[in-house]
């Protein structure tokens, strides 16, 4: 059986390393990238079953490029860290499709449990969920009225307003 990997994503070489080590604890094997954009080159090369992506650099301010990366993950459980300055992007990051988005300053011991929590949230989806299919499609269905509402959410959703869809 092959080993399980988890890609960590991290500009600073420092922290990168701690990352790496921390995902080791917990029974991956790492594979480092620099940035976001050399992730997106890493990720389809291997056969990835957790993604950890450290922001704290100017290029992490970049939310399309964070949207590409956790898009790309397709299925792979992305656990997201940012910076207290930089909070107020965990809700865009969850909205992506992120697993889960912890708000630095973090002890190693949060940041294992979030991973496992990920790995652990994985292994207990549905086998067409891991896949690529969305939640809201597995629970909600395709039928035309649903299909309309997602249609309206996204029409609203880059807003912050509370909206009431009738």
């Amino acid at each position: 059986m092959a080993p399980s990997i988890a890609l960590v994503v991290c500009a600073d070489g420092s922290v990168r390393t701690e990352l790496a080590s921390l995902v080791r604890v917990i029974g991956l094997e790492p594979v480092m990238a620099s940035s976001l954009l050399a992730s997106l080159d890493v990720l389809p090369l291997r056969s990835f079953d957790l993604v950890l992506i450290e922001l704290s650099d100017p290029e992490s301010a970049d939310l399309d490029g964070i949207e590409r990366l956790i898009s790309a993950c397709d299925g792979i459980p992305a656990v997201v860290m940012v910076s207290e300055a930089r909070a107020s992007i965990a809700s865009s990051v969850v909205a992506f499709g992120a697993a889960e988005c912890l708000v630095r300053p973090l002890g190693s011991e949060q940041i294992r449990r979030a991973l496992d929590r990920a790995l652990a949230a994985s292994e207990d989806a549905e086998p067409s969920i891991r896949s690529g299919e969305s939640v809201a499609a597995s629970l909600l269905g395709t039928s035309k009225p649903i299909e309309n509402v997602r249609d309206i959410l996204r029409r609203v959703s880059p807003g912050s307003s509370t909206v009431l869809i009738r």
